[in-house]
């Protein structure tokens, strides 16, 4: 879900003006100008995407924070830490011996 819409929205029309203002420029032979007006368009449109990426960054931070709450209040009840079964391993070598035991605990 789109946090603010019509930001997107003023962006897109602000980019589709450029453009039609740019077309009669280009017929009317103003190239420099018709050139200028349509990059605007251009700029337009993508400050367009770049508020809509952020809107739905914005949006899956606030619904990765509602879990990760979620989360920690259902391991305060039981007193348990939700990433206790992480490990901090000094060394890659020590990393990769913890893995194998694993693996080898689940095999038999």
């Amino acid at each position: 879900m789109i946090a603010n819409p019509s930001g997107e929205r003023a962006w897109h029309l602000a980019s589709m003006l450029c453009l039609l203002v740019s077309l009669p420029c280009l017929i009317a032979g103003l190239l420099d100008e018709a050139f200028i007006v349509a990059t605007l368009g251009i700029v337009a449109y993508f400050l367009g995407l770049r508020h809509r990426c952020r809107a739905a960054l914005i949006e899956a931070e606030r619904t990765e924070a509602a879990a990760a709450e979620r989360l920690l209040a259902e391991n305060a009840t039981t007193n348990e830490h939700p990433f206790s079964d992480h490990r901090i391993y000094e060394t890659a070598d020590e990393s990769t011996r913890a893995i194998q035991r694993e693996q080898d605990k689940k095999q038999g």
